[in-house]
């Protein structure tokens, strides 16, 4: 880090400043500035490789929601259905790129069930995340048609453990 400390605030809505030398659960290097308490859940199960994953959690929904938001934070993943937002959303991602991203992560799944797992991979995202990310839907025209869709927004305002707001950096 630079020598300065790192604050965090908490649900309780305090701040806190963590100690240095201290294990990093973000793995970022260097001093320490979290516990593994401090992360979101979503974090936490995003930390997990795959056996241990589904020893935690037997929901899907909530396997997906892990892996979509390691996707976010690690460029090892490879497949990240993320984009970055503008004014004051940090990143977003869409409920067609989401199904499209999920028919690649578990084999043999049909676009409708797709669709399915997309609204609950979303309400397991809100809860995981203690309602960190938020949902709007959005109205476009392509292809000549209008439809609406839901996003899944990333706010720059928005208190992530170990990221910075608006830097988008773990």
């Amino acid at each position: 880090m630079d020598g300065r400390l790192e604050r965090i605030r908490k649900d309780d809505g305090e701040s806190y400043f963590p100690l240095p030398e201290s294990d990093d659960p973000l793995e970022r290097g260097g001093n320490v500035s979290l516990s593994y308490g401090d992360l979101l859940p979503l974090q936490q199960l995003a930390k997990m490789d795959e056996d241990m994953l589904r020893a935690t959690t037997s929901s899907l929904p909530s396997r997906l929601a892990a892996k979509l938001w390691k996707a976010r934070t690690d460029p090892a993943v490879g497949d990240n259905p993320w984009r970055k937002g503008s004014t004051s959303v940090r990143e977003y991602v869409t409920a067609g790129d989401m199904k499209h991203w999920i028919r690649r992560q578990e084999k043999g799944i049909s676009d409708d069930y797709a669709k399915k797992l997309v609204s609950r991979t979303i309400d397991a995202l809100l809860d995981l995340s203690k309602s960190r990310l938020a949902v709007k839907k959005r109205t476009q025209r392509k292809n000549g048609l209008e439809y609406t869709e839901r996003r899944v927004l990333l706010m720059d305002d928005v208190d992530i453990p170990g990221e910075m707001a608006g830097s988008g950096d773990t």
